[in-house]
């Protein structure tokens, strides 16, 4: 269990490493779409896929290192496409389009209503 942590771990370091060293690559840029996020979640959307893809006939390590770690550390959202896509080869199309839906209007609103409810517990 404590391989196992220090493998996930090691991995998200990695990980977010990396998704803030694309982001200050960007940094000087003023465009009014946030590119650097967009490549980040695309990129570890296809990072996801291979990975799982390569985990399936690797040791447990390499996906706990890869996927749970440094595709974790690098974007949740490559996490959320690939339950997306295992719904939709389950059969749960529907599930899928609901939790599409309700992940991108319910992360947007939690996201504003924090900031409000912050801001009014600041002052």
């Amino acid at each position: 269990m404590i391989k196992d942590i220090i493998w996930v771990g090691l991995g998200g370091m990695l990980g977010s490493i990396a998704r803030y060293l694309i982001n200050i690559g960007f940094i000087h840029n003023n465009w009014p779409i946030p590119w650097p996020t967009f490549l980040i979640n695309l990129s570890g959307s296809f990072l996801i896929g291979g990975l799982m893809a390569f985990s399936v006939k690797n040791p447990q390590y390499w996906r706990l290192f890869l996927v749970t770690g440094f595709c974790g550390g690098y974007t949740t959202f490559s996490s959320f496409s690939f339950e997306n896509l295992k719904l939709w080869q389950d059969g749960h199309p529907q599930i899928a389009l609901v939790y599409v839906l309700a992940s991108l209007i319910g992360g947007i609103f939690c996201v504003a209503f924090g900031f409000l409810v912050t801001q009014k517990l600041l002052g």
